[in-house]
């Protein structure tokens, strides 16, 4: 199954000018097929809340049904409004205190159930979302 970029639109854009953004690029891929064609996945980095709720509220609005991976931190009651969202907890508990066999485990397991996911998904579009974190290691600022 072919995998397909969608570009995305800074968060600070203009209020619906990410409706727009969206909207157009879905239906340049449908080539004159109808939004209700199109299935996008949001695979989520667990830290861009308010661009990851913002992006899926667009292309709801839209009418394109959309698979949001997320974790325990991101579910919110938007994400169950409409059935056109699908809300996937693929990360779970993503608590920073956890020792780190359980972090190791945990990851190992994420990426396990994203491989399935992946696999069988009917999305044709994945935007990832991905903030870069930067740690500082100890004795260093």
């Amino acid at each position: 199954m072919p995998v397909e970029h969608l570009t995305s639109v800074s968060p600070a854009a203009p209020e619906g000018s990410l409706s727009r953004a969206v909207g157009d690029r879905a239906a340049e891929r449908t080539a004159g097929g109808s939004a209700a064609s199109v299935r996008v996945c949001l695979l989520t980095g667990g830290d861009d809340r308010p661009y990851a709720l913002g992006m899926a509220s667009a292309l709801v609005a839209r009418g394109i049904t959309t698979d949001f991976i997320g974790s325990d931190k991101l579910d919110a009651p938007e994400l169950h409004l409409s059935s056109l969202l699908n809300f996937l907890n693929l990360r779970g508990d993503q608590s920073e205190d956890a020792p780190l066999r359980r972090k190791v485990v945990r990851i190992i397991a994420y990426y396990a159930r994203l491989a399935k996911y992946a696999a069988r998904s009917r999305a044709r579009i994945f935007h990832i979302l991905w903030t870069q974190r930067q740690h500082a290691q100890a004795g260093r600022p």
